[in-house]
């Protein structure tokens, strides 16, 4: 079977096809596209890697971030740190509240109705 020779006109039978262009004009836009595709390749690259180390960077505030809310910062605490305050925030002193007696309060009572 013999191959037609091209015209120009059997382009419009083609729509989904190339047009059929000389082989050095060919061998040049391959050589574009490759081009293209290794720089894209390569910015491709350079943004993951910013990826990564931008959620490096968020992971690492976040660990921060609890720390501070289990433990407080020090920056919060310097000026109300004494001697006697040793104690971590989360752990609650009784002798920290005033705890009135109930029996201070009936016998306060009776004095009340015998006036």
């Amino acid at each position: 079977m013999a191959k037609r020779p091209h015209t120009s006109e059997l382009d419009a039978e083609r729509p989904f096809k190339l047009t059929r262009t000389t082989d050095i004009f060919r061998r040049d836009t391959i050589n574009n596209l490759a081009t293209l595709n290794r720089s894209m390749e390569d910015e491709i690259e350079i943004i993951l890697q910013d990826l990564r180390e931008a959620q490096a960077t968020i992971a690492r505030l976040r660990q921060r971030l609890s720390t501070r809310e289990m433990f407080g910062s020090d920056a919060e605490d310097c000026e109300s740190d004494t001697d006697e305050d040793k104690d971590p925030w989360f752990v609650e002193r009784y002798s920290d509240y005033d705890v009135e007696d109930d029996a201070d309060d009936e016998e306060d009572d009776g004095d009340d109705e015998e006036d």
